[in-house]
């Protein structure tokens, strides 16, 4: 069993599983280094973008695995398969959009011999969303017992953690286009945003609303 399943991830995925571990450790702990090594890539391949698809594969696997653990223990029986796909699809068609958004913002500051595409952007999204997860779903799903609670307190905390991860998602897109030799990015790029989310996110709590909640 286990080495069926080991083939088929080698199938569909990838054998370069050492990168793979490397780089989804260091994009929550060092995200500087693994963009680092996309400007070290890019002076080798001529390009920003990933040269296969299985990072996205990994993370978008690991988002269906959050989903299903997330419906069975908090969702009734008929809705599994709507919340899993409400939570899988419709993420991946944000990021897309955000994706897309972006790469047409900096499309006027690189000229035609640039070899940035809305892969890259794309890329970013997928980076900076692993990282979302990992404390939106994973910390939330181990601390429910104490923040899925009909209290302010629960609400607070609860809310600090999903405004952090909508944070650590901004700093790390910011990070994807700062490296970028023809985009100049200022810090206040990435604060504005963070500094609204956060008052909504205030907002939130001030009306004892439990934004993890609001999406089970």
């Amino acid at each position: 069993m286990l080495q069926s399943i080991t083939n088929l991830y080698y199938k569909y995925i990838g054998r370069n599983t050492e990168y793979y571990d490397w780089f989804l450790i260091n994009i929550i702990l060092h995200p500087q280094t693994v963009y680092e090594s996309c400007k070290y890539q890019h002076s080798l391949t001529q390009q920003w973008n990933r040269r296969d698809h299985a990072i996205t594969k990994i993370v978008t696997l690991f988002n269906i695995i959050l989903s299903f653990i997330f419906s069975i223990t908090f969702v009734s029986l008929r809705w599994i398969i709507p919340y899993i796909l409400f939570d899988v699809i419709i993420p991946m068609i944000i990021g897309i959009i955000i994706a897309v958004i972006l790469f047409y913002l900096c499309k006027s500051s690189f000229t035609t011999g640039d070899s940035f595409t809305v892969r890259y952007s794309y890329d970013i999204h997928i980076n900076a969303y692993f990282c979302y997860l990992l404390i939106s779903h994973v910390l939330i799903f181990i601390l429910s017992p104490f923040l899925f609670k009909p209290t302010l307190t629960a609400t607070l905390f609860s809310n600090i953690i999903t405004c952090l991860s909508i944070i650590y998602y901004i700093y790390i897109t910011y990070l994807g286009y700062s490296i970028l030799p023809f985009i100049y990015l200022p810090k206040k790029v990435y604060i504005i945003p963070m500094l609204a989310v956060s008052v909504l996110f205030i907002l939130f709590t001030v009306f004892n609303l439990n934004v993890a909640l609001l999406f089970l």
